[in-house]
């Protein structure tokens, strides 16, 4: 069932545009702190990728709770959501070219990606889910096997994508 702005009730009234005004003010920051010269910004004491994977998870969380403010989220929300957070950082990637000491990285752009998908199948799961137990019994599996089976991924870790490249900087 569908509801406009205007039949929903008061309190959701209320949240909608608080929700909206968080999500558009992270998403400016977001993109402010993308497109800050590297040599301007304090050192990351951790690795950049988990910097990005965090970044657009939080992207991901601001939007589900736009949607489920809006009325209750269903899995083509969640599609929609992934494919939004996909354009931006293709956009926000790309964008980064025209930035002193910043470049245009296809593994930043996986590790957006990563985020994106780890917190969108967790709202996913949250709403799904019959019991807390349950959801936490089964990503702490998750975890555990993850960290068994990190040894073996990690060279992989290590390789750079070469075949695939973003856009060349154009010259100035």
């Amino acid at each position: 069932m569908s509801q406009s702005p205007t039949t929903l009730p008061n309190n959701f009234r209320r949240r909608l545009p608080r929700a909206l005004g968080v999500l558009f003010a992270y998403w400016a920051f977001l993109f402010v702190l993308t497109h800050i010269p590297l040599k301007s910004m304090m050192k990351i004491q951790f690795s950049d990728k988990l910097a990005h994977a965090l970044a657009y998870g939080g992207l991901a969380i601001l939007m589900r709770w736009v949607i489920y403010v809006w009325r209750r989220t269903s899995l083509k929300q969640y599609a929609l959501i992934v494919f939004i957070c996909a354009i931006y950082a293709t956009l926000d990637e790309q964008l980064q070219r025209f930035v002193p000491s910043r470049s245009c990285d296809l593994n930043d752009w996986i590790a957006d990606m990563i985020g994106v998908g780890v917190f969108t199948s967790l709202g996913f799961q949250i709403d799904n889910s019959a019991s807390g137990f349950s959801l936490l019994l089964l990503w702490g599996i998750g975890g555990v096997r993850s960290a068994i089976s990190l040894p073996a991924v990690r060279p992989i870790g290590r390789t750079s994508v070469t075949s695939l490249k973003c856009i060349p900087r154009a010259s100035r």
